[in-house]
């Protein structure tokens, strides 16, 4: 033996001895001890060692040592100590050595601690494990004794697989033919000699129900042979496309649509308080040839016949993806279907006179139908996931909000809502640095900045009032300020005060600017 077997042999002992004390049984402790272990594969030992205690706990029935264990390999598995299929296997082997009884209670336990599992990578690794352990348990169930059972598992699996997990769908549209109705396809027509059913009164019928008189309803051997030869086409419907068989199931049928349609409701509160009363289901037919005649005058029976008509006719008339080219209705099947298929609505319809009940039943049957419709539509197509991605914008990618006063260098843009003071203060937004901006540091002159408002003064140039630059607020206020820095003769003594400014510039113009030769004396 090599040392690298010696090393997982002792291993192997370690984790096994902690596995089989209860006591000192924890997660932190295998933790531990795994990481002490100097070797590459420590998670087969740990998977090796717990389906080991699995299997010794199952043989002695120590049922709370068992969910105990069953807790600490999903632990496990979350802290990478373990495989990822190891906690599903640890449960199969629960549900796969234990009597169904124990199964029952072990499966809302398996709810609880499994639903961990279901949102991390682990259950990729484990889902097989887990379907194949529910369908081994549904296969051991009796739809009729354990039919609550049957629904917790089924609703198991739903919640747990996506709806458009492919593996709980048929998929290839096959069909259920292992379930065979047993009927005496030679009876002895001596049995039926007695059935006429036009013979009851409405106090021996059931269900409140009675005949037509005029059309009595005679069970013979003929009618109980083509009534249950229908079972064979409704488990394998394929068989009508074949010419024989399409030509014995038209028969069959239209003869049980005849039965169903001579058959009338009583419309008494007696008739209904009877339909009320026994109400009862059943999960299998019993052919016995001796019950036809009161199956017959069942309404509940008859609606499930009725039913089962309207589920074949659907699938004769809907393309199916899987099927075969000659799988295909003639122009004459279809309209002999198509009328078959209103006589049974008009058949389950009939009910609706006494109870509000059938009335919703018929609706309901037709909305289910139609949903089924939209299944077969979408298998057709491939069944594509129900989960949409998302879609990609075709909107630009909105740009980062900017200031409107602020350009993109970071500087003040004004808006003053006047297009001209805005031009003028956008010229040099910084005040200080237009201030100091040479451009304007300009050197003129007082005779050569009013040389056109004197000249406009003098009477020789005919210069009419309302054109001279005197009489201009706006030219008015940049004389004044150029005077101010410019003439010395513009702090003169003014009286009276309050006079015009135009009188006043006139004065200066013409008094002090005009009349002096000497303009050096007028420059600071």
């Amino acid at each position: 033996m090599s040392a690298d077997q010696c090393r997982a042999e002792l291993s192997f002992g370690v984790i096994k001895d902690i596995l089989e004390d209860p006591s000192g049984f924890s997660l932190a402790k295998l933790k531990a001890t795994t990481e002490a272990i100097d070797l590459r594969d420590k998670k087969s030992l740990i998977d090796v060692a717990l389906r080991g205690r699995m299997l010794r706990l199952l043989a002695s029935d120590y049922m709370d040592d068992v969910k105990t264990l069953l807790k600490m390999g999903v632990a496990a598995a979350l802290a990478n100590l373990c495989s990822a299929p190891t906690p599903f296997l640890l449960f199969s082997d629960v549900f796969n050595t234990k009597p169904i009884s124990l199964c029952e209670e072990m499966f809302g336990f398996m709810e609880e601690t499994i639903i961990t599992l279901k949102d991390v990578p682990l259950f990729g690794s484990g889902r097989n494990t887990l379907l194949r352990m529910c369908n081994d348990l549904l296969r051991r169930l009796s739809k009729s004794q354990n039919t609550v059972f049957c629904g917790q598992i089924q609703l198991f699996l739903t919640r747990l697989f996506p709806l458009d997990e492919k593996s709980g769908l048929n998929f290839m549209s096959n069909f259920n033919s292992e379930k065979d109705i047993l009927y005496n396809k030679n009876p002895d027509p001596s049995v039926f000699k007695h059935q006429i059913s036009h013979d009851h009164t409405s106090d021996d019928l059931e269900e409140g129900e009675m005949t037509d008189s005029s059309t009595p309803l005679e069970v013979d051997a003929g009618l109980y042979v083509k009534f249950w030869s229908l079972q064979e086409f409704f488990k394998s419907p394929v068989l009508c496309y074949e010419k024989a068989k399409w030509l014995k199931f038209t028969s069959s049928t239209d003869t049980v649509l005849d039965v169903f349609s001579s058959i009338k409701l009583i419309t008494t509160e007696e008739g209904d308080f009877r339909s009320q009363s026994s109400s009862k289901t059943f999960s299998k037919y019993l052919t016995s040839e001796k019950l036809l005649d009161l199956q017959l005058m069942d309404p509940s029976f008859r609606r499930y016949i009725l039913v089962q008509l309207l589920i074949l006719f659907q699938y004769l008339t809907t393309a199916v993806k899987f099927k075969t080219i000659d799988q295909v209705l003639s122009e004459d099947q279809h309209s002999w279907v198509n009328q078959r298929h209103e006589v049974v609505l008009r058949l389950l319809s009939s009910n609706n006179t006494n109870s509000p009940s059938d009335n919703t039943f018929v609706s309901t049957v037709e909305h289910i139908l139609e949903r089924e419709s939209y299944w077969n539509r979408w298998k057709n197509d491939g069944c594509p996931s129900f989960i949409r991605n998302p879609e990609k914008s075709k909107l630009s990618v909105r740009k980062r909000h900017i200031n409107p006063l602020v350009t993109r260098a970071g500087q003040k843009v004004y808006r003053f809502g006047n297009r001209a003071l805005d031009k003028l203060w956008n010229v040099c937004p910084d005040n200080l640095a237009a201030c100091r901006d040479k451009r304007r540091v300009f050197d003129t002159d007082l005779h050569s900045y009013f040389q056109d408002a004197i000249m406009e003064m003098d009477p020789a140039e005919k210069v009419e009032e309302e054109y001279k630059s005197i009489n201009k607020d706006e030219w008015s206020w940049r004389a004044l300020r150029f005077l101010s820095r410019k003439c010395p003769h513009f702090y003169i003594n003014w009286n009276p005060p309050g006079r015009p400014v135009k009188d006043y510039l006139s004065v200066i113009l013409t008094e002090k600017i005009h009349s002096e030769d000497d303009k050096k004396g007028f420059y600071s």
